[in-house]
Protein backbone atom coordinates (compact mmCIF):
# COMPACT_ATOMS: atom_id res chain seq x y z
CA UNK A 1 0.00 0.00 0.00
CA UNK A 2 2.68 2.77 1.23
CA UNK A 3 4.45 1.85 -1.84
CA UNK A 4 1.64 2.45 -4.43
CA UNK A 5 1.78 5.97 -2.16
CA UNK A 6 5.66 6.86 -2.59
CA UNK A 7 5.11 5.78 -6.63
CA UNK A 8 2.08 8.01 -6.54
CA UNK A 9 3.57 11.16 -5.26
CA UNK A 10 6.78 10.22 -6.73
CA UNK A 11 4.96 10.55 -10.33
CA UNK A 12 3.25 13.94 -9.11
CA UNK A 13 6.41 15.33 -8.25
CA UNK A 14 8.31 14.51 -11.20
CA UNK A 15 5.38 15.87 -13.39
CA UNK A 16 5.25 19.30 -11.29
CA UNK A 17 9.57 19.26 -12.19
CA UNK A 18 8.90 18.88 -15.73
CA UNK A 19 6.14 21.64 -15.64
CA UNK A 20 8.67 23.98 -13.99
CA UNK A 21 11.65 23.01 -16.33
CA UNK A 22 9.81 24.09 -19.57
CA UNK A 23 8.84 27.23 -17.83
CA UNK A 24 12.57 27.46 -17.51
CA UNK A 25 13.26 26.19 -21.24
CA UNK A 26 11.12 29.00 -22.55
CA UNK A 27 12.44 31.62 -20.23
CA UNK A 28 15.65 30.57 -21.65
CA UNK A 29 14.41 30.55 -25.34
CA UNK A 30 13.36 34.22 -25.02
CA UNK A 31 16.59 35.10 -24.07
CA UNK A 32 18.28 33.19 -26.51
CA UNK A 33 15.79 34.97 -28.94
CA UNK A 34 17.19 38.54 -27.73
CA UNK A 35 20.50 37.24 -27.79
CA UNK A 36 21.30 37.12 -24.05
CA UNK A 37 21.92 33.03 -24.57
CA UNK A 38 23.40 30.93 -27.19
CA UNK A 39 21.75 28.18 -28.96
CA UNK A 40 24.27 25.52 -27.17
CA UNK A 41 22.78 26.35 -24.14
CA UNK A 42 19.18 26.11 -25.17
CA UNK A 43 20.38 23.20 -27.31
CA UNK A 44 21.61 21.11 -23.63
CA UNK A 45 18.11 22.37 -21.77
CA UNK A 46 16.45 20.97 -24.30
CA UNK A 47 18.34 17.12 -24.13
CA UNK A 48 17.74 17.55 -20.70
CA UNK A 49 14.26 18.10 -20.96
CA UNK A 50 14.00 14.66 -23.13
CA UNK A 51 15.36 13.33 -19.78
CA UNK A 52 12.89 15.40 -17.42
CA UNK A 53 10.31 13.31 -19.74
CA UNK A 54 11.58 10.21 -19.59
CA UNK A 55 12.70 10.19 -16.13
CA UNK A 56 8.12 10.96 -15.42
CA UNK A 57 7.13 8.63 -17.73
CA UNK A 58 8.95 6.21 -15.63
CA UNK A 59 7.65 7.42 -12.58
CA UNK A 60 4.03 6.99 -14.14
CA UNK A 61 4.96 3.18 -15.55
CA UNK A 62 6.07 2.41 -11.57
CA UNK A 63 3.17 4.17 -10.32
CA UNK A 64 0.81 1.69 -12.43
CA UNK A 65 2.85 -1.07 -11.69
CA UNK A 66 2.96 -0.35 -8.43
CA UNK A 67 -0.75 0.13 -8.29
CA UNK A 68 -1.65 -3.35 -10.71
CA UNK A 69 0.64 -5.43 -8.04
CA UNK A 70 -1.22 -4.17 -5.21
CA UNK A 71 -4.43 -4.65 -6.98
CA UNK A 72 -3.28 -8.00 -7.48
CA UNK A 73 -2.79 -8.83 -4.06
CA UNK A 74 -5.88 -7.71 -2.79
CA UNK A 75 -7.37 -10.37 -5.38
CA UNK A 76 -8.71 -7.70 -7.55
CA UNK A 77 -8.22 -7.97 -11.28
CA UNK A 78 -5.20 -5.59 -12.24
CA UNK A 79 -7.85 -3.79 -14.78
CA UNK A 80 -10.36 -2.31 -12.55
CA UNK A 81 -11.69 0.60 -12.74
CA UNK A 82 -8.83 2.37 -10.48
CA UNK A 83 -6.10 1.36 -12.48
CA UNK A 84 -5.04 5.16 -12.85
CA UNK A 85 -5.69 8.25 -10.90
CA UNK A 86 -8.30 10.57 -12.17
CA UNK A 87 -6.36 13.66 -11.94
CA UNK A 88 -3.50 12.35 -14.14
CA UNK A 89 -1.21 14.61 -12.35
CA UNK A 90 -1.87 18.09 -13.18
CA UNK A 91 -1.23 20.86 -11.60
CA UNK A 92 -2.22 19.49 -7.92
CA UNK A 93 -2.96 16.88 -5.77
CA UNK A 94 -6.03 15.16 -6.08
CA UNK A 95 -8.45 16.08 -3.70
CA UNK A 96 -9.47 13.77 -0.59
CA UNK A 97 -12.21 12.05 -2.39
CA UNK A 98 -9.94 10.78 -5.32
CA UNK A 99 -7.26 9.72 -3.37
CA UNK A 100 -9.57 7.45 -1.86
CA UNK A 101 -11.06 6.02 -4.64
CA UNK A 102 -7.00 5.17 -5.85
CA UNK A 103 -6.11 3.34 -2.78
Amino acid sequence: YYSVLRARDAAFNNYQGLKSFETNLDRERAFQAEGLKTSADVARLEDSKLQRELSWTNTVRNYTQALDNFKILLGLPYASATAASPWHFRTSPPPTSARSTTR
